[in-house]
């Protein structure tokens, strides 16, 4: 009786063990993704800031160039060509950065 006790409690350990192992790589599994998501989440807000950026700099461009009684049309050409730098510096980093 007591050796098939002690056999029982070898395979309930074998088991527990397996187990312990399978749970400590689901843990491993789930700190990457937690990590990838911290770096998605990361990238984003850069990319967020960015943009909010770049809008509040064309704004104040395009007020300082509303306030004037002359437009130079050297001057829109450069905000022209400044919109166009932005936008696809903005579009590289989105198309850096995909949504998960």
């Amino acid at each position: 009786m007591l050796e098939t006790l002690v056999a029982e409690l070898r395979k309930v350990d074998g088991q527990l063990g397996k187990l312990i192992a399978q749970l400590k790589h689901f843990e491993e599994k789930i700190v990457k993704e937690l990590d990838d998501l911290k770096s998605q989440v990361a990238a984003t807000i850069g990319v967020e800031k960015s943009a909010v950026a770049l809008i509040q700099g064309l704004a104040a461009q395009l007020a300082a160039l509303a306030g004037q009684a002359v437009v130079n049309p050297a001057d829109l050409a450069q905000l022209s060509a400044d919109l166009k730098a932005s936008a696809d510096e903005l579009a590289a980093s989105v198309a850096a950065n995909p949504a998960p």
